[in-house]
């Protein structure tokens, strides 16, 4: 695999007295060339799998770095409604408010504490304390019988349903919609469908164009996306979070060479450690998505 990465980068190497248009474009063939490789693909999850359980850098940041687990999700919530895995997570503000309340569609990919990361950094409680409740619609973690659902259950059959649940709730007839990333794509698809339940949408690093998104649309474009797929038929989130790793590769390395010089140097404080440690233990909390959708 390195080897082949050493000709990648010594074929564009070559090409560096030429102007930036053509590296460019050499560039983009070379890759192209690369990711239409199924073997070279499936060879490259096989490495990444093995070091993915060889190394668990967000467990040894809490056993060792801060000597306990670190404390993420902390805000009270209470579930108002389920079907299937999915659930409604309600957040109740103890602020007066006249507001409607907000309904947030988080992503299937990783863990919705993101948004209540720790907290000094929670953007739900931030919400609350503006007076604001929050329902927060969780996918949970996908079995084998929603392996073969069609994009539409989720996108807007599931959506549509817990939004419902929350209109009757609150005796309302329309709520503010955000949507978070891959959430905010399937807020989008809802909201084309049902805009009169919707009186205004957000949208937080949603991705819409996905033919103008790098690697990624390579690997759209070119792989088999079966060979994401576990024994359950849903796609790894391991996978998932090797190949936004490897979009900037040296992003994962560089990022703990600053935290260890940091600590070697005596230039962090706790509440520094247990920000880098609860932004590990997310990025590293995997979740599965459902295979078909």
């Amino acid at each position: 695999m390195f080897k082949k990465y050493a000709e990648i980068y010594g074929e564009i190497w070559n090409k560096s007295f030429e102007t930036s248009a053509e590296i460019l474009k050499k560039s983009g063939e070379i890759w192209e060339n690369v990711v239409s490789n199924e073997d070279f693909a499936k060879h490259c999850l096989a490495t990444l799998e093995s070091v993915s359980n060889a190394t668990k850098p967000a467990e040894w940041l809490e056993t060792t770095l801060l000597g306990r687990p670190v404390q993420v999700g902390q805000t009270p919530y209470e579930i108002v409604w389920r079907e299937g895995t999915a659930s409604l997570r309600f957040y109740q503000s103890s602020t007066p408010k006249d507001k409607k309340p907000l309904f947030i569609v988080y992503a299937m990919v990783n863990r919705p504490y993101i948004l209540d990361l720790i907290s000094d950094r929670s953007v739900i409680q931030k919400i609350l304390n503006s007076g604001r409740d929050v329902y927060l619609l969780d996918w949970g973690e996908p079995t084998q019988n929603e392996s073969e659902l069609p994009l539409s259950y989720f996108t807007h059959y599931l959506i549509n349903s817990a939004v419902d649940a929350v209109l009757t709730r609150e005796n309302i007839d329309s709520l503010p919609l955000l949507g978070y990333c891959q959430g905010g794509t399937f807020s989008l698809l809802y909201a084309l469908k049902e805009e009169q339940k919707i009186s205004s949408l957000t949208l937080m690093a949603t991705p819409v164009d996905f033919s103008k998104m790098g690697l990624l649309s390579l690997w759209a474009k070119h792989l088999d996306p079966s060979i994401f797929l576990n024994e359950k038929g849903n796609v790894d989130g391991w996978r998932l979070r090797m190949a936004f790793e490897n979009l900037r590769p040296f992003h994962l390395p560089l990022r703990w060479q600053g935290f260890g010089k940091k600590i070697l140097e005596g230039d962090i404080g706790e509440v520094e450690k247990e920000h880098f440690a609860a932004m590990e233990k997310w990025i590293n909390d995997d979740r599965d998505i459902p295979g078909k959708a």
